[in-house]
């Protein structure tokens, strides 16, 4: 089915301003002027406008002053927005609670039929993404066109929470590009890497977050009970855990390239100029400059890095057609002035380090503008790296990591400031752009190795799930790597994979079977949940170290507010079905009929731990 975009020309065109009659000239007709165009500025941004259009007015002169705020204010009026740029964010959710209800009192089969004269569920779904697309929203799409995605799609456009979360997304992303593009203000002089306001946002978005999770508790079988909070330090949501799995996962690639004698580079890819609204200059022992880039053309810091992306795929296949495979890893971080750059650290074999040279090159190069001043000295770099007693490749990403993570023992970024503040800032940056910061290339998968590392020793254990789990547990990336079979393993000749559920269907993990998962929000099929590992070469399935929770607020007595019953939002949190009475049922009656000792039989032999081992841990 087709997917409808929302399009750049359907902007709102609305009558430029006139003074009133008889005071074009005066006084009052310059301050009408002046508060007309400022309107549709955010307030946090009018002094540095105003400033600049009294430099401009002093400089160049009254005219040229007033065309270039006449021009930022008929801008700002025209974006694709459903609010306006000034918006608050209690604004933003108004506007998108009030689209919902319309859109809601748009899916009646007699408003849908008057606007597309089809009674059917498809002349519903094109009426609600018409509606997406007259308020500046992207329609979710259809891909296979069955029942159950169209209905999913229109359950979604008539969802409060979808609406918040689309004119949110859009009204920040857009308020940031016309701080890059027409203010000028995100720069290593001002406001490095993202505007002052997205940072305050993000913050009062993360205490928001805390405080929700600290007023929630989770309590398992086991009357095992901890706020959500507790357990989400417990898991990679905490830098420090974050910081610590990148770079074990960083050494062991480095302890398997120094054993099978590949050559390691750090390699330095960065968009081209016309993707950067600032140009700036260091110079050691001076304070940096910034000047404006003339060659800009608008590009966003998501667009720059979807450029990127692009470029990255094309290297792949080109090097996979050859049947060279890499692996290392790829850190996204952004200039000063929001433009995101890449660092790679790759491993390959001697003989690959020409055609990886030539192919970077070609793609992140030589297709896009190769001839722009600077090009060859800074969109491409690669910095070999020594292996030995005294040089390592993984101190070499140490900084990197950290840096962009929460600045663990680095004082200073490179423009003289605190650590700490700039990693909060560059991971407000990649939140605003929806910008992956960190990615494995190539190896073994790492949702296998946190799946193994759930687990604990047990005689039903093949040699090489107990091999692999003992690798896991100990944090030796490179043992476990081997195990499924080198750096260059492709996915699906992985000796362990996730042992998962049929879609629709989740793990019981006290009768040890699969039982219905409940719908989604937008009655959609759930996908298949993991309960373990799989050793592919046995095709046998062993479970990992899992829970039945229930979720409840922190603050009421031991079972005297039950949770509704959920479907799991994360692999170890499976809640208990509520019975019809509307109370918890008990651990022994919590899963439901429909697992049936038959229905467990088509699975892969399954091999559990014995009971006595599920001690009550955080996961």
């Amino acid at each position: 089915m087709m997917r409808l975009r929302a399009q750049p020309s359907r902007l709102r065109r609305l009558p430029p301003w006139r003074p009133a009659a008889g005071s074009a000239g005066t006084r009052r007709a310059d301050e009408e002027f002046i508060a007309y165009c400022l309107a549709p500025i955010p307030s946090e941004w009018r002094p540095e406008v105003t400033a600049g259009y009294e430099l401009r007015r002093t400089s160049k002169g009254e005219a040229a002053a007033n065309t270039w705020l006449r021009e930022i204010g008929e801008r700002l009026r025209a974006l694709p927005l459903p609010v306006p740029l000034s918006a608050t964010d209690d604004d933003v959710q108004a506007k998108a609670d009030r689209l919902a209800r319309q859109a809601f009192e748009r899916q009646s089969p007699k408003r849908a039929a008057s606007a597309s004269n089809d009674f059917s569920l498809i002349g519903t779904y094109r009426v609600l993404c018409a509606f997406c697309v007259d308020n500046f929203i992207e329609p979710p799409a259809v891909k296979d066109g069955t029942e159950e995605e169209v209905k999913g799609a229109v359950a979604r456009m008539v969802c409060r929470k979808w609406w918040r979360r689309q004119v949110g997304r859009l009204h920040q992303r857009t308020k940031e590009a016309c701080a890059i593009e027409l203010f000028g203000i995100v720069h290593a002089k001002k406001q490095k890497y993202v505007t002052n306001a997205n940072v305050r946002r993000w913050e009062r978005q993360k205490r928001r977050n805390a405080a929700y999770l600290e007023g929630l508790e989770a309590v398992n079988q086991h009357d095992y009970a901890a706020t959500l909070a507790e357990l989400a330090e417990k898991s990679t949501a905490n830098p420090a855990i974050r910081r610590g799995e990148l770079l074990a996962r960083a050494r062991g690639f480095e302890e398997i390239a120094r054993g099978l004698e590949h050559a390691a580079f750090f390699i330095t890819v960065t968009c081209p100029s016309a993707m950067h609204a600032k140009r700036a200059v260091y110079r050691k022992g001076l304070p940096v400059r910034v000047r404006d880039n003339p060659s800009f053309d608008g590009t966003t810091p998501r667009e720059a890095q979807q450029h990127l992306c692009k470029a990255w795929a094309k290297t792949r296949a080109y090097l996979q057609r050859r049947g060279i495979r890499l692996y290392g890893f790829r850190i996204a971080e952004p200039h000063q002035d929001g433009a995101p750059h890449w660092h790679l650290l790759l491993f390959m074999p001697a003989a690959a380090i020409r055609p990886v040279r030539e192919a970077v090159t070609r793609y992140f190069l030589t297709q896009h503008s190769p001839d722009e001043p600077g090009a060859l000295k800074n969109r491409v770099k690669f910095v070999p790296i020594k292996m030995d007693s005294a040089h390592s490749a993984t101190g070499y990403i140490l900084k990197y990591i950290a840096k962009n993570i929460d600045g663990y023992k680095v004082q200073q970024d490179l423009f003289g400031d605190d650590a700490i503040e700039g990693a909060a800032r560059v991971n407000a940056w990649a939140s605003t752009w929806g910008i992956r910061q960190f990615q494995q290339v190539g190896g073994a998968p790492v949702g296998v190795w946190r799946e193994l590392r759930r687990m604990e020793a047990a005689p039903e254990h093949t040699p090489l799930i107990e091999t692999a789990r003992q690798a896991a547990d100990a944090g030796d990336w490179a043992s476990y790597v081997k195990c499924q079979g080198g750096p260059a393993v492709a996915r699906k000749d992985l000796a362990v994979s996730l042992a998962k559920t049929r879609p629709g269907e989740q793990w019981c993990p006290i009768t040890k079977a699969p039982e219905p998962a409940p719908l989604t929000r937008y009655g959609e099929t759930r996908p298949a949940g993991v309960y373990g590992v799989l050793d592919t070469h046995k095709d046998r399935a062993f479970e990992s170290r899992r829970f039945k929770w229930e979720i409840r607020r922190a603050s009421s007595p031991d079972k005297a507010r039950p949770a509704r019953a959920a479907a799991p939002w994360t692999r170890v949190n499976n809640c208990t079905h509520q019975s019809s009475a509307g109370h918890q049922s008990s651990a022994g009656q919590c899963c439901s009929s429909h697992a049936s000792s038959d229905k467990a039989s088509e699975w892969p032999p399954i091999t559990c731990s014995p009971a006595s081992r599920l001690t009550p841990q955080l996961p």
